[in-house]
């Protein structure tokens, strides 16, 4: 079974996602003398994250694509996969 896999280009998405949370995020940085990692030259304003867990033989067993920016898989699924390989029933992510 072949599945193709994209990066979502959404300028609106990304748009909202950066005034709603990046920004903000990096405001309150500064005021706290924290450093902020801008983009780098590459990188895409218009992409949305996504994230794959893939187990040891190399098969995809999760693919989350994100809403926005700060939309990511939960840490305990991540951990639950790590530790023991379960493949996360849809709906779940």
């Amino acid at each position: 079974m072949a599945v193709l896999l994209r990066v979502e280009n959404s300028a609106l998405k990304s748009a909202k996602s950066h005034f709603m949370s990046l920004i903000q995020t990096a405001i309150r940085g500064k005021l706290k003398s924290l450093p902020v990692h801008w983009m780098a030259d590459n990188e895409s304003i218009n992409t949305i994250p996504a994230e794959f867990l893939i187990d040891e033989q190399g098969v995809i067993n999760v693919v989350h694509y994100a809403r926005d920016l700060t939309d990511e898989l939960s840490t305990d699924i991540i951990t639950r996969f790590a530790e023991e390989g379960v493949k996360v029933k849809q709906g779940m992510v």
